[in-house]
């Protein structure tokens, strides 16, 4: 329930000042915690709606489809987040990776419908904390920013 500048929670729980808003896809769990997120994509299609949704989750989102731009971006702003995605002209996601000079609390999440072994391993070699299989869901986007900002605990295993 909502109370003024609280919220509170059912009991046992805590109690959160208004800065922080507490939800989890249909009922309260965690805090919820604003990032700021720069998505590179040479897709500006995909680009804006990543934007979009993260926007609508109440994310600070910038984007650019140029790995050159993303590396001055990621130079002049301290990102939590950067979504990079792999396959890209001129210059790829590896490019990027190994040319910006990203601050150390940034992550970076891989976005590539070209998955292997051997590109994910690049990626993790080179920093990157996690990848999103294109395309995506809004609902698996935003699983993936929560996990990776501590803001819920691991998915539990599924059973088959």
């Amino acid at each position: 329930m909502i109370c003024g500048t609280i919220l509170l929670c059912p009991p046992n729980d805590i109690v959160i000042q208004a800065e922080q808003a507490i939800w989890q896809l249909g009922h309260v769990s965690f805090v919820e915690v604003q990032v700021h997120i720069l998505v590179l994509d040479d897709n500006a299609a995909l680009r804006n709606t990543v934007v979009e949704i993260l926007k609508a989750y109440d994310h600070n989102a910038d984007a650019t489809g140029d790995a050159r731009n993303a590396v001055k971006m990621v130079e002049a702003t301290e990102y939590d987040f950067v979504l990079v995605d792999y396959k890209m002209p001129i210059n790829d996601g590896i490019w990027f990776m190994k040319n910006a000079k990203l601050h150390r609390r940034t992550r970076v999440l891989l976005m590539t419908a070209h998955v292997t072994n051997d590109l994910i391993s690049q990626m993790f070699k080179l920093g990157a904390v996690g990848y999103l299989i294109k395309p995506f869901d809004a609902k698996e986007l935003i699983r993936h920013i929560e996990f990776h900002s501590g803001q819920q605990p691991p998915p539990s295993p599924q059973a088959p």
